[in-house]
């Protein structure tokens, strides 16, 4: 089986569909969010700048689905 595997730095402990890391496309080293299950019930929201906490919040609420 082959998988992408992203370093979320400790942050994210379990394997998730919704795990996810936004870069930003001028500078590839820059991490703009990153967002991923910690346990059953949590979820990790980390954002920088251009962001602000509205956008990355609505950025992860769209991964959801119901």
């Amino acid at each position: 089986m082959r998988a992408c595997v992203l370093d979320f730095n400790g942050r994210v402990k379990k394997t998730s569909a919704k795990n996810f890391q936004l870069i930003c496309p001028k500078n590839p080293e820059k991490m703009v969010m990153q967002f991923g299950r910690v346990d059953e019930e949590h979820f990790a929201l980390d954002y920088s700048a251009p962001l602000c906490a509205l956008q990355a919040f609505a950025i992860a609420l769209s991964w959801f689905e119901e």
